[in-house]
């Protein structure tokens, strides 16, 4: 298993991401008054008037029951702009694939980790906290389901997911944590995570040569014992065989680690 010296995280030694080729998207300014006629069924980019930037998808489908949410937060290589992010993984599938996005029944928000995020190689916790603050808004919004608010991270918002859900008591239903790592507080993470009853899906490839198995097989086991004092916690882990690198030229070296783009192809 991948031992991490004291405080270190797991991909910190890589060089800086290269800077993506694809094109930004127009930016929209958002107001909380267009939420009754935003675009459903469209993967849409927002920045707000503090700076903040982020990503909502609303479900094509209409329906007088409340829509299940999720957050999502991408990987260290999609900080600063949403050009690498809407390449690839669940914006890709959300942007790019119309018969995927009119089945797709959540609302998505996928908040925008600033460029700063690449040099420190985590979420930021002003990122995070205006993150909560935009749920509380979409909830009432869009008719969302509290009940039903989901955490999904991948690669570096993995960990973030990790560590929001921890700071965020009894927020999410459930986290999905894809080829992402826990770092240092491990123990505590996931003591919190289980006592909240908070389910976890864990997803990794064998051969993912940025962060290594081992951090999604640490973490399961962190988990399980956690979960034998009995809540109301549940844990799923997949752990494939292959997974290819990130879809963009780029990022081509980087085998293995795009196993987020198995997971959110698999109903």
């Amino acid at each position: 298993p991948y031992q991490a010296r004291s405080g270190q995280q797991p991909h910190r030694a890589l060089p800086r991401q290269p800077h993506p080729t694809q094109p930004e998207p127009d930016v929209a300014l958002f107001e909380p008054t267009i939420l009754s006629s935003v675009l459903r069924g469209v993967l849409t980019p927002y920045r707000d008037a503090y700076g903040g930037a982020f990503a909502l998808f609303v479900p094509f489908a209409r329906h007088s029951a409340p829509h299940p949410f999720m957050v999502f937060l991408h990987g260290r290589g999609e900080s600063g702009g949403f050009a690498v992010s809407f390449a690839q993984s669940l914006p890709w599938l959300l942007a790019n694939n119309r018969t995927f996005a009119q089945r797709f029944p959540f609302i998505v928000l996928a908040p925008q980790c600033p460029v700063e995020c690449t040099l420190v190689n985590h979420w930021q916790s002003k990122t995070l906290r205006a993150t909560t603050n935009l749920v509380s808004k979409l909830h009432s919004g869009l008719n969302a389901d509290p009940s039903r608010t989901y955490l999904v991270g991948q690669s570096m918002g993995g960990h973030g997911a990790l560590i929001y859900a921890a700071q965020q008591r009894r927020l999410f239903s459930a986290i999905v944590v894809v080829c992402g790592y826990a770092g240092r507080g491990q123990s505590e993470v996931t003591r919190r995570i289980v006592k909240d009853g908070t389910s976890v899906a864990i997803y990794h490839a064998k051969d993912d040569s940025i962060i290594p198995v081992g951090q999604a097989l640490g973490m399961a086991t962190k988990f399980r014992k956690e979960l034998l004092d009995g809540t109301d916690s549940s844990q799923r882990i997949v752990i494939y065989k292959n997974a290819p690198g990130p879809p963009m030229p780029e990022f081509s070296k980087m085998i293995g680690h795009g196993s987020y783009e198995l997971a959110f192809r698999d109903d």
